[in-house]
């Protein structure tokens, strides 16, 4: 498929693999993921894999087989059936899947939960950053180990995974719920991070609330704050909304952003960045999360009637080529995808599914990040954007 970056980190032995993971103890920090190898839930230990013991992996085309297989008996049946299936194919597998994933425990805890109580399937789970994960499996699988059945990250870094083969193709009715800049031949999403314009509602009107970007960039210079790390939001308002639809050039598009940028400050994170406005130290953010909104309702802060299109980032789910346990992994993703939805919308995530009401309503535009596109052209927008958030010259708050 060849779609990914070289490999970030050379091969490593199953051993040094192992010693790595026991090394690392970081503890796991809500929805701004830090590296975590070794723990799950906070204060929780994971078991570690006996090097001599560890089971190999599959190959990846074995793997796609045994996949295709479980998908062909499912074939006709209905929701209720194909879940009953999938659960006793999953028994015989052992009753068992592991799971790799970034989502912060608090979040990802109660999809586990309930997939445990709901299927009777256990959940071997690991939790770090996204970066952190996709390395882990990209070292397992140059050592031939088995060791995630699912994986579960920020769309950029399935990408990755994806293009070195490492994710096996999804044929599941589920795909169609799915929002369409979630939607991919290996994962799926699960929740979307949707970029929207905040403001305090205490320093700004309904009157003067910002109705377009530009007025968001041009009418709060001082008040103004953006996320240093949002180059992947920054290039798709360029290339498809400022240039695509409005008919700027590329320059004069990169040229607003850093007139907005010299009268703002530059944020490290999005939980920090709706703390900031919730508390008055800015008056409007033009690229925060959605799902904070949820956990800020009670907050002076309003991000509606929404400015348009809102971009849409995937997180994604899929099924690892190096699995042993095709039917345990697919009831895990399926499920993450259909009853783990509410879930996730009950702890403020944006679901990926467009058969639950939660998330983004329905009729806001939205526009998705070119997950393929911007991997090709990642060091020209990165670059862009560093020319963007100097503009600012503070020092980032973090």
């Amino acid at each position: 498929m060849g779609r990914g970056r070289i490999r970030p980190l050379a091969a490593a032995s199953l051993f040094t693999i192992m010693a790595m993971v026991a090394a690392c103890s970081t503890p796991p920090t809500a929805d701004e993921e830090q590296p975590v190898a070794g723990s799950g839930e906070e204060g929780e230990e994971v078991e570690t894999v006996d090097p001599e013991t560890a089971e190999e992996a599959a190959d990846a085309d074995s793997a796609q087989s045994a996949l295709d297989e479980v998908t062909a008996e499912l074939e006709g049946l209905d929701p209720d059936a194909r879940r009953a299936r999938l659960i006793e194919l999953a028994m015989e597998e052992g009753g068992e899947v592991s799971f790799y994933g970034s989502t912060n425990i608090d979040d990802i805890g109660p999809v586990i939960d309930a997939f445990e109580d709901d299927t009777g399937i256990s959940i071997s789970h690991y939790r770090a950053g996204a970066s952190t994960v996709m390395n882990r499996i990209l070292q397992e699988a140059d050592a031939g180990f088995a060791g995630s059945d699912v994986v579960q990250i920020n769309g950029p870094e399935m990408l990755v995974l994806s293009g070195e083969d490492l994710l096996l193709t999804l044929d599941t009715p589920i795909a169609e719920d799915i929002v369409e800049a979630g939607r991919f031949d290996d994962w799926l999403a699960p929740y979307v991070n949707a970029f929207i314009v905040g403001w305090n509602t205490n320093r700004v009107s309904p009157e003067e609330a910002p109705t377009t970007y530009e007025e968001a960039f041009s009418n709060f210079s001082g008040t103004l704050a953006m996320d240093v790390d949002d180059f992947d939001w920054f290039a798709t308002l360029v290339d498809e909304y400022f240039v695509g639809e409005l008919g700027m050039s590329e320059e004069e598009a990169v040229e607003l952003f850093k007139e907005a940028a010299s009268g703002a400050s530059v944020i490290r994170g999005h939980s920090l960045g709706a703390e900031l406005v919730v508390a008055g130290e800015y008056d409007v953010h033009v690229s925060l999360y959605h799902h904070h909104t949820a956990r800020h309702a009670d907050g002076p802060m309003d991000w509606q009637p929404a400015i348009e299109p809102v971009v849409v980032r995937p997180n994604g789910v899929g099924i690892v080529s190096t699995t042993t346990r095709p039917a345990s992994s697919l009831l895990l993703v399926e499920y993450m995808l259909t009853d783990g939805q509410q879930y996730l919308a009950d702890v403020g995530r944006t679901p990926g599914s467009t058969a639950i009401e939660a998330g983004l309503p329905s009729d806001i535009r939205t526009i998705g990040v070119d997950l393929l596109k911007l991997e090709e052209e990642r060091e020209k927008w990165e670059g862009l954007y560093e020319e963007v958030v100097r503009e600012s010259g503070s020092a980032v708050r973090e």
